[in-house]
């Protein structure tokens, strides 16, 4: 994946789906939990639809964070800018530059600490569709209790995928 790929990725996942669809669903389906809003057809559509596109897109989010230090990493540059003019003599420099990259920008700790917090939402997501799964919504503070998790689990995923460095710079 190059690095306009993968920005094109992130932005459709984080920004277009996570933060303009997900998490405003979310809220919504707590407001009429909650009883601040009427809305049947709502509820009906939340069930079928958004909790589908969690399963739908989990495994871009994980190819996502995967890919990020292949496709982002500043070697990429010097690869591009070396090979035709000076062909493998410059392959240590890129290696070097990847590997000050990956310190300087904790390129490790940001994956792993996404990795872990898409976890997190995935255990919580778990969690919420078992209780819509087990029928009639009888007790909504358990279920709220759900959502409310999965909803903060998803906003700190949003959050670390954020913090992904946007454009291929050299450091």
């Amino acid at each position: 994946m190059t690095a306009s790929e993968w920005q094109r990725r992130r932005g459709e996942l984080n920004h277009d789906w996570l933060g303009n669809q997900l998490l405003p669903a979310l809220a919504k389906f707590h407001r009429v939990l909650s009883g601040e809003v009427e809305d049947a057809e709502f509820t009906r559509r939340f069930q079928e639809s958004v909790l589908q596109q969690w399963n739908d897109r989990v495994p871009d989010l994980i190819v996502l964070l995967d890919e990020y230090e292949i496709a982002m990493s500043p070697r990429t540059l010097v690869e591009d800018q070396c090979a035709g003019e000076y062909g493998a003599n410059y392959g240590w420099l890129a290696s070097h530059i990847h590997s000050l990259w990956m310190v300087r920008c904790c390129v490790d700790l940001k994956v792993s600490e996404g990795r872990e917090r898409l976890r997190h939402a995935q255990d919580a997501f778990l969690g919420l569709s078992e209780t819509i799964r087990k029928g009639p919504i009888r007790s909504t503070s358990n279920l709220i209790s759900y959502l409310q998790t999965f909803r903060s689990s998803c906003m700190a995923l949003s959050d670390s995928i954020h913090s992904l460095e946007k454009d291929v710079e050299l450091v």
